[in-house]
């Protein structure tokens, strides 16, 4: 089962917003494993990307605010 939500680029709110979603789709304990394994070993945005890909089933905006909030 999947869906898309919309988000506004433009829209500075959209950022956060797409942070929290991914933060209420992965749950603590997983965002925990992203934040403190994939993404500082991720060497750039399309290992990142590719990496949560595979590993939680989502991609898009979501992701690229993530990386973008996150990133060292």
């Amino acid at each position: 089962m999947s869906y898309e939500i919309k988000y506004d680029r433009d829209n500075p709110a959209d950022w956060r917003k797409a942070c929290c979603d991914l933060l209420q789709w992965w749950g603590r304990d997983f965002y925990k494993v992203v934040a403190k394994q994939a993404l500082p070993n991720a060497r750039d945005f399309d290992n990142f990307r590719s990496a949560v890909a595979l590993l939680a089933g989502v991609e898009g905006f979501p992701v690229e605010a993530f990386w973008e909030r996150y990133k060292r």
